[in-house]
């Protein structure tokens, strides 16, 4: 007799880690990220990308060129995010990349961007502490990742 395939199985998403997630969004409240960020497919499909012991030390959410999405620091890498329906696109890159940062206040938006060997990544935001705090720890993971530590901070 043949075995019946449940149709479930065979369209059933990427089933998330509930307890993952709970810990992403644990984590993300810690450094300053709103409640309805929370919620979005970014902070979703974050917690089937990090690591168990792997916490997030800043976060910046907002528009770029192709709509929404949101950039995470861990202390080992940097990951962008973008998530719409049939759609995923992330990159992930450590620190030895990163040639620049840069953040832009006007009004109540600010605009974050950042410059890779691979090209720059623009996210636009209103929430100005987290993208302060983005560039914050940016910066200081670039610093503490470069082997010459001396001779970067005297060529600045």
């Amino acid at each position: 007799m043949a075995k019946k395939v449940s149709i479930n199985r065979i369209t059933k998403r990427t089933p998330i880690n509930r307890l993952a997630l709970a810990r992403v969004r644990t984590n993300l409240k810690a450094v300053g990220i709103g409640n309805y960020n929370l919620f979005l497919p970014e902070t979703k499909q974050l917690a089937n990308m990090l690591m168990e012991d792997e916490k997030v030390a800043a976060a910046v959410y907002g528009h770029h060129a192709t709509g929404r999405g949101a950039m995470f620091v861990t202390p080992s890498r940097v990951i962008f995010v973008d998530k719409k329906p049939f759609f995923l696109h992330f990159d992930e890159f450590g620190f030895m990349i990163i040639a620049s940062v840069t953040f832009t206040r006007s009004g109540p938006y600010g605009t974050v961007t950042l410059h890779t060997r691979g090209g720059d990544y623009v996210i636009r935001t209103m929430n100005i502490l987290a993208a302060e705090n983005f560039v914050k720890a940016i910066e200081e993971l670039v610093i503490k990742s470069s082997p010459n530590q001396a001779q970067r901070s005297d060529n600045i």
